[in-house]
């Protein structure tokens, strides 16, 4: 079944409005959606910010039009270069919703006049396939498995399922979502608040920035910072060349620095603590008065122990026992200082 598209007289703009997706323009195209039940999404644009919303209220699509340059950058231009020049589709075949703009003329041209964004309204449960070239993609509210690959901001509020995504030149936030997520940015920074399960979130040229997390966590970065506050569960965290920051750790942590320093704050729900700065010094601060294994090595191992402590340390590697032991801990610092505190 092919669904008809209207084209109306420039609609006022729906009042939901999302973080870093710029819907600068009314939109050109207000299509309802009726008499058929969508459990999938596939979305292509090559030059637009894609948005899928979850809702109980009847689907629709609205469609967004931008100029890219100035002569181009009138309504009603706009709009006549859409009519003219732009194949827009909206298909539905057997319970999966199609959506795709493309410019008449090859892709080449498409730069040269607009970019056609789409915010779409469908039932929490599909499963969506979106790709846009050079756009911002947005997922809310949605239950199904999603799939995506942009060259733009990313953003996921809500999301439950299996989540598979990568974008090449933009950040990555995420928030209230699992169980199950990968996601990747080339040049981007990743900030991941309150998701759980299995996590897995790698940029090659950016900052990784996790709140409230809990479950089986790998976070990487090539060049960039990472900072970390109340995680629980297994968290394996790395950094070729930045600073690594730890707090309220209660969790199996692995965390490695090849350049940079680690500042690790230990909670007394911690399982096991590995750390590793290859080029950098380790601080490390630990409850006072609960049992840990420790084993420490640096260029020099510095801090007050406290009285229940037996073993040794020779100002190199200190290898011991506080309150009778238990949880292990080891932090290596190669050429650095490994300092450390009871609080």
């Amino acid at each position: 079944m092919r669904v008809p598209i209207i084209i109306l007289a420039l609609l006022l703009v729906c009042g939901t409005t999302f973080a870093q997706v710029n819907w600068t323009n009314e939109p050109i195209i207000l299509k309802q959606i009726k008499g058929s039940t969508i459990r999938s999404v596939t979305v292509k644009t090559l030059a637009g910010n894609i948005a899928v919303i979850g809702t109980n209220a009847q689907p629709s699509i609205e469609v967004y039009v931008d100029a890219i340059n100035e002569a181009t950058s009138s309504k009603a231009e706009l709009k006549r270069f859409v009519e003219q020049d732009y194949a827009i589709d909206m298909v539905v075949i057997d319970h999966q919703l199609t959506v795709s703009a493309t410019c008449k003329y090859g892709d080449s041209n498409w730069k040269k006049a607009v970019s056609i964004s789409f915010k779409i309204f469908v039932p929490r449960s599909v499963v969506c396939n979106l790709n846009s070239k050079s756009g911002s993609v947005s997922l809310v509210n949605l239950d199904g498995n999603q799939t995506f690959a942009t060259n733009g901001a990313v953003n996921l509020e809500q999301v439950t399922g299996i989540v598979r995504g990568h974008t090449g030149n933009g950040d990555i936030n995420v928030s209230n979502t699992g169980p199950d997520i990968d996601l990747a940015t080339t040049d981007g920074n990743i900030v991941a608040v309150n998701c759980q399960g299995k996590v897995k979130l790698k940029t090659d040229q950016g900052s990784i920035n996790l709140s409230r997390l809990k479950g089986t966590i790998d976070a990487t970065t090539t060049a960039g910072n990472i900072q970390s506050d109340e995680i629980d569960g297994t968290f394996n965290t790395e950094t070729t060349v930045g600073d690594i920051t730890l707090k309220r750790m209660a969790c199996h942590l692995n965390a490695t620095t090849a350049s940079g320093t680690i500042n690790a704050e230990l909670s007394k729900n911690c399982k096991s603590i590995k750390l590793n700065a290859s080029e950098g010094d380790a601080n490390i601060t630990i409850p006072a008065k609960d049992g840990f294994n420790l084993n420490f090595e640096g260029k020099s191992v510095t801090g007050d122990m406290p009285k229940k402590f037996s073993g040794t340390n020779d100002g190199k590697k200190l290898l011991g026992a506080v309150y009778g032991g238990g949880i292990p801990v080891e932090v290596h610092a190669v050429s650095g200082e490994v300092k450390v505190q009871f609080i």
